[in-house]
């Protein structure tokens, strides 16, 4: 069974961190490559400065922009893999919300979509940064590190085997 998933930041396309959804792909825990896709409502999407400008998705729907991403469609042991990279529901990490996107058709997908999972005042304080409509390492200072790499290569192999 698959899970579809919208991703907007490190985990896109070209994006630092994408060596983790092309490792999926490759294992065919992801079938097909990411497809464009844009969330149907506007959502507040910042790059923190205090963590080295990693993109995070506010759930608070009817603020901020519309955001660009991708839609993946992965298997429920490639999803582990990413909620253990993304730290999925521990404090100042990421939970999971439901979205719904435009795809590259026009058509509208309900997905999985990681926001941040954070206490109100750190909310607060992200909702005062500047939002943006689609991250890029580009235009954003983040790049990746090796300590990344080295964890999401260290959860790929204890979930799924390897």
């Amino acid at each position: 069974m698959t899970q579809k998933l919208f991703i907007y930041g490190t985990l896109k396309s070209g994006e630092p961190n994408c060596w983790l959804i092309d490792n999926l792909c490759k294992l065919k825990h992801i079938q097909e490559p990411p497809r464009p896709a844009i969330t149907k409502d506007t959502y507040p999407l910042v790059t923190d400065p205090q963590t080295d400008h990693v993109p995070i998705l506010v759930a608070r729907r009817g603020k901020g922009n519309k955001i660009k991403g991708e839609v993946i469609e992965v298997s429920e042991k490639g999803a582990s893999v990413l909620d253990e990279f993304e730290g999925l529901d521990k404090e100042g990490e990421y939970k999971r919300i439901s979205i719904a996107v435009e795809n590259h058709l026009g058509e509208t997908e309900n997905c999985i979509c990681y926001a941040y999972n954070g206490s109100e005042k750190e909310i607060c304080r992200l909702l005062k940064l500047d939002f943006i409509s689609s991250y890029t390492a580009e235009n954003q200072s983040y790049s990746g590190s090796e300590e990344d790499k080295k964890f999401g290569e260290e959860i790929s192999a204890k979930i799924l085997d390897q």
